[in-house]
């Protein structure tokens, strides 16, 4: 069986800041979640509403918009690691990632992906928790993750998912199936019931990672690993962000509960 080849160039700018809270000196305010590794074409991005070119090196962060162009290939890499590449014609919005390394069970990602194909191999995100909480929504259903290597997009006249390491789960509103490695399933739209999972011929494998394959592939695989060296850094800030919010929140329910607690007492004297 053919394999997925995913390219990581060397990444820059890991701590870009977001543009709309560049003058933000709240340090609990933001954490970038990813950075644009790749990108073949022209692609946008979308950051507080306002679409741009994407730079390589670029950060990312929730809710941000990705989308690639006619004859356009991108690729993100996520803090935790994991590769999302987009093939042409593609959009993207992570919706929810929740990332630390020590504390797993809060663990989790919401990513959409509502047009054109991506290749989806994770990271630590869904490789340290029993049950990861780690989905990718599409316009035809959702694709719960465990441990995965997983493609998705359109492929003869259907939406197809196709899973090469790992297993997922693809629902619709109508049903759901579990994939296991080699085999894929297929749908038409979200109101239809998943095919059963099926073992996919070496054609209909090669066509799939076609649509989402990078150039120059060997090149980028030796920077690989120096790429995934600088990611520490930028997980503990997203940690530390991540743990200020919490504090932050406590601190707010507390004094809520003391302003309560004020009202209830005075309410008592003027009684």
């Amino acid at each position: 069986m053919p394999r997925f080849i995913l390219a990581l160039p060397l990444l820059v700018c890991l701590f870009a800041i977001h543009p709309a809270l560049a003058q933000n000196t709240d340090e609990s305010a933001v954490a970038a979640i990813g950075t644009i590794a790749e990108i073949e074409g022209i692609a946008t991005i979308a950051q507080n509403g306002q679409p741009a070119a994407v730079q390589p090196g670029q950060a990312v962060y929730l809710n941000d918009i990705i989308e690639t162009g006619p004859d356009a290939k991108l690729m993100v890499l996520f803090i935790d690691d994991t590769e999302l590449t987009l093939s042409e014609n593609a959009r993207l919005t992570v919706d929810e990632y929740i990332f630390d390394s020590e504390a797993t069970d809060g663990n989790k990602g919401r990513f959409s992906i509502l047009r054109g194909a991506f290749i989806f191999a994770t990271g630590l995100l869904s490789k340290q928790q029993e049950n990861p909480d780690v989905i990718i929504n599409t316009d035809y259903g959702s694709i719960g993750i465990r441990g995965t290597v997983v493609w998705g997009g359109p492929l003869d006249d259907e939406y197809n998912v196709f899973v090469q390491e790992g297993e997922v789960t693809f629902a619709t509103e109508r049903g759901r199936v579990r994939i296991l490695p080699g085999e894929g399933s297929r749908v038409r739209n979200r109101n239809a019931i998943p095919s059963r999972a099926e073992k996919w011929s070496e054609d209909k494998i090669g066509r799939a990672v076609h649509s989402v394959a990078l150039k120059n592939p060997q090149a980028v695989k030796q920077r690989v690993a120096q790429i995934k060296e600088r990611h520490q850094e930028m997980r503990e800030r997203h940690r530390d962000i991540l743990h200020g919010n919490i504090r932050q929140k406590r601190d707010l329910q507390q004094e809520q509960r003391l302003q309560r607690q004020e009202k209830r007492q005075e309410n008592q004297m003027e009684h």
